[in-house]
């Protein structure tokens, strides 16, 4: 059983079997206490090369004075996440947390803390300290002054009087709305009783007018006015035709009489005869 000191530095190492190896590993340690099983600390190691792995963890206090097992175990990983196990076997080792005696010299007696600690009680209960003064019990002072404030703060909100709601009386608002308004609606309708009446308009003359308006001939009138319309459109026509056709006649005259006409040759009765003999009467 390997025993080490509280609170000092504890070395936790794993060496692998093979240092050839070179593939890369990850190693960590979980710390136990060994009699709860409870995990007081789970470290990652340092790799230190030829597969050599090291921490070093501070020792847990031994609080009872007599001693407490933890236990190391360390786990190899082929990631860097400390998730996928390498392969190797976890080793589990168990120390003994505990305080070493101390030699105060003399006749080689040894002493430990505990006794050294049931000691320096044992002295100081020897001494005439004072006792600490019993704090004074407070709970009925605070209980009277919180009765007084209640009764006081009763008596001020007895003493408002909040002065009584009055119904309001809406009968005279009503009979006057309604004065009011007959008034006006009398107003109106006297206004509509004196308002003189526009006569209405006699349109018996005017209806008389148009039954006597002579429509027949009207309208005779009116056909002939289109006969003689249409009349007028079909002589400017003309007229325009026929200053066409006097211009065209006149640049016609005009270029015969700049031309000279070729002379006509009269022809020897014997050849006229001659040609008629050989049937041929256009030979010349």
């Amino acid at each position: 059983m390997i025993h080490i000191t509280p609170h000092g530095s504890f070395p936790i190492v794993r060496q692998l079997e093979d240092v050839s190896d070179t593939t890369t590993y990850y190693v960590s340690a979980v710390i136990r206490d060994s009699g709860t099983g409870n995990t007081l600390a789970t470290v990652q190691l340092t790799d230190n090369g030829d597969q050599r792995f090291t921490y070093n963890y501070p020792v847990p206090a031994d609080p009872s004075g007599n001693g407490r097992y933890i236990d190391i175990t360390t786990i190899v990983y082929s990631d860097s996440g400390y998730t996928t196990r390498a392969g190797f076997a976890d080793e589990n080792e168990t120390y003994l947390v505990k305080q070493d005696n101390v030699h105060l010299g003399g006749g080689g007696e040894t002493v430990s803390y505990p006794e050294i600690r049931k000691i320096i009680k044992q002295e100081l209960e020897k001494l005439d300290i004072p006792q600490p003064q019993k704090m004074e019990d407070l709970r009925p002072t605070l209980k009277s002054m919180e009765d007084k404030l209640r009764n006081e703060i009763n008596t001020a909100v007895s003493g408002i009087e909040i002065p009584k709601q009055v119904q309001p009386n809406l009968d005279r608002v009503v009979s006057e709305i309604r004065t009011d308004l007959d008034t006006v609606i009398n107003t109106i309708i006297i206004a509509i009783d004196n308002k003189e009446v526009t006569p209405v308009t006699d349109l018996t003359p005017v209806m008389e007018q148009v039954a006597s308006l002579p429509v027949e001939e009207m309208v005779a009138t009116s056909e002939q006015l289109n006969e003689i319309s249409r009349t007028l459109k079909a002589m400017v026509e003309s007229q325009e035709e026929m200053n066409t056709l006097r211009s065209a006649a006149e640049q016609f005259t005009s270029a015969i009489s700049a031309k000279k006409l070729p002379e006509i040759k009269k022809e020897n009765p014997y050849q006229i005869r001659a040609r008629k003999l050989l049937g041929n009467p256009q030979m010349a």
